[in-house]
């Protein structure tokens, strides 16, 4: 999950390094704050973005054949308490 702390850098220069890794083909983002989850995946040579922020939504990681909704990815996570 990101924190406030660390998006700057796994939006960054973490997602740098790792399109550079060519096995690389999927990379998700999970908001720690609000639900929001971004999978940016490499069918081909580019990177396509899909992003959910509804709990009915649901993201497909085809690398290791799992379908994620929110309420997986948030299931015991209290997001009522913001960061200041």
């Amino acid at each position: 999950m990101l924190s406030p702390s660390t998006e700057r850098y796994d939006r960054g220069r973490n997602f740098e390094h790792c399109r550079s890794v060519e096995s690389l083909s999927e990379y998700l983002l999970i908001s720690s704050e609000r639900v929001n989850a971004e999978l940016y995946s490499r069918p081909d040579r580019r990177w396509l973005l899909t992003a959910v922020n509804r709990v009915e939504d649901s993201l497909e990681l085809q690398s290791v054949g799992v379908r994620l909704t929110p309420a997986d990815l948030y299931d015991k996570v209290d997001l009522t308490q913001t960061a200041d």
